[in-house]
């Protein structure tokens, strides 16, 4: 799915969910009464993803470890000549995540976040050369967990996030030099929607 329909998709969950807040009753429910541990997917996405977390009575600590495989194939002509440009690799990154979550009313539960992360994405470009970036951040934020069944959750959260990333491109023999570009970063994290198991 692409970025645009999942970024539409999250949005929309994260305003019926908030709107919800006010009209929720006043019965209060233990996290930990959903089950003592979880495992989690990415929704929705091609990205194959799990999550293991540990449930406390008002926290939830979790491993998140997520892979990408990249694949992109463009067709350009040029000077009545055909030439294939393609662009493959693999992009994988891991997590360790702190939720704090606010008291529970019913099914639903706002939360805030705190989280370490780290990444490396590879990317084989045809004729032009090779391209590896490391990344590592930090990052906090806020977001709701809703619970449509006891055992399962729905959990959406965003973030700003500071991150230091370092790329090195190698260059086909045909082509110029290696480089090597460092940057650091002050961002907004992407929006992520995770399906939660407790058990």
């Amino acid at each position: 799915m692409q970025n645009g329909t999942h970024t539409s998709v999250a949005t929309s969950l994260l305003s019926i969910l908030l709107l919800c807040i006010p009209a929720l009753a006043e019965k209060k429910i233990s996290l930990r009464d959903r089950g003592q541990n979880a495992i989690g997917v990415p929704l929705p996405s091609a990205e194959f993803g799990i999550n293991i977390w540990r449930v406390g009575e008002k926290t939830m600590f979790g491993v998140e470890i997520e892979a990408l495989g990249l694949s992109n194939s463009r067709t350009s002509f040029n000077d009545k000549s055909i030439k294939d440009n393609e662009n493959t690799g693999i992009n994988i990154s891991s997590a360790l995540t702190l939720k704090r979550f606010r008291p529970m009313r019913w099914d639903l539960s706002p939360f805030s976040y705190q989280t370490l992360y780290g990444g490396i994405r590879y990317a084989n470009i045809n004729t032009k050369g090779e391209s590896t970036t490391w990344s590592a951040g930090v990052g906090l934020g806020l977001g709701v967990a809703w619970f449509p069944f006891k055992r399962v959750s729905l959990s959406l959260r965003q973030g700003l996030a500071l991150e230091l990333k370092r790329q090195r491109f190698d260059p086909s023999p045909s082509s110029e030099s290696h480089s090597n570009t460092n940057t650091l970063a002050f961002m907004a994290s992407p929006m992520r929607l995770l399906a939660l198991f407790h058990f």
